[in-house]
């Protein structure tokens, strides 16, 4: 598995609009492509909006140029959850064939987003960006960063764990349960189940291998 950032120049994204306009973390919990009706479907996690700014955020998004429909899954102090509906720009099947998972991250000063991706491989990797620059017209690749170690918890378990944990599945008592997290991250019970408990083990994992790592330092 490779993990890399990739930075892309995307002025026709909803996402383009909205981190000029708004303050927040956005990351892509969730993405599927409808091959026969050609509508993407994100389920987009937003940290850190302005409740006041919640309803003006989602109508700039529903006025974006591919943008069908938005709908709000989950709300709280902090967290906004949204699906969001579009007809495919030429970016989202290249992503989601060519990526195993992808996650919009931020936007650079000069206005390239950042997306960070995990594919099988370099050479799937070298796929993505020659797919990107031939067919996406309008969308230029800026740079590319590949990291030389792959991450212990894939992107998707770290995004899923994470939420989990915010809305306090893993408190004592529960305050959300598999069946609400199937609902807000549009996965099935069974596989958001798998996805936590992959990651929950890989976690586990690294934290005992690094407690063996700093004993060794001492024996």
């Amino acid at each position: 598995m490779v993990l890399a950032k990739i930075y892309l120049k995307v002025q026709h994204c909803w996402l383009y609009n909205v981190l000029h306009v708004y303050t927040s973390h956005i990351t892509i919990l969730q993405n599927s492509l409808d091959k026969t009706s050609g509508t993407v479907v994100d389920i987009v996690e937003f940290r850190g909006v302005d409740p006041k700014d919640i309803d003006n955020l989602k109508k700039d998004i529903l006025n974006s140029k591919y943008v069908e429909r938005v709908e709000e899954l989950f709300r709280n102090d902090n967290i906004l959850i949204l699906r969001i509906s579009s007809k495919a720009c030429p970016l989202y099947p290249i992503l989601s064939y060519e990526s195993r998972t992808f996650v919009k991250e931020d936007i650079m000063p000069n206005g390239d987003i950042e997306f960070t991706l995990e594919t099988a491989g370099s050479k799937r990797l070298d796929i993505l960006v020659d797919r990107i620059t031939r067919e996406t017209g309008d969308i230029t690749v800026k740079g590319v960063k590949v990291y030389k170690k792959s991450p212990d918890v894939s992107i998707h378990q770290e995004n899923i764990v994470r939420l989990a944990l915010e809305l306090g599945y893993y408190d004592v008592p529960k305050k959300i349960n598999l069946k609400k997290l199937s609902e807000i991250t549009n996965l099935s019970v069974s596989t958001i189940n798998e996805v936590l408990r992959r990651g929950e083990k890989n976690i586990i994992s690294k934290y005992f291998s690094e407690k063996k790592r700093q004993r060794s330092i001492w024996d």
